[in-house]
């Protein structure tokens, strides 16, 4: 829980590289899939591993992606868009 709130949270405190946030990630949601396979449930376990690897892929994609504004809605600083 540390790890992830220091390193991996949407408002972590420290905002690190993709690198080493891609590794606290593993380390966490790898460890919840390995102690599935420990209590002897191995199809789930994979299930997990897969299900946390494409969805880790699929918001650090997006979370670098900008947001795409509606034409004439104002920019964050208030003012209306030009063009």
């Amino acid at each position: 829980m540390v790890l992830w709130s220091l390193f991996a949270a949407p408002k972590a405190r420290l905002r690190s590289r993709l690198p080493l946030m891609l590794v606290v990630k593993a380390v966490v949601l790898g460890g919840g899939a390995a102690a599935v396979y420990g209590v002897g449930h191995p199809v789930a376990a994979v299930g997990m591993a897969v299900v946390v690897v494409a969805n880790t892929a699929l918001a650090e994609t997006y979370r670098r992606i900008p947001p795409v504004r509606p034409t004439g809605q104002a920019s964050p600083t208030g003012a209306p868009e030009s063009g």
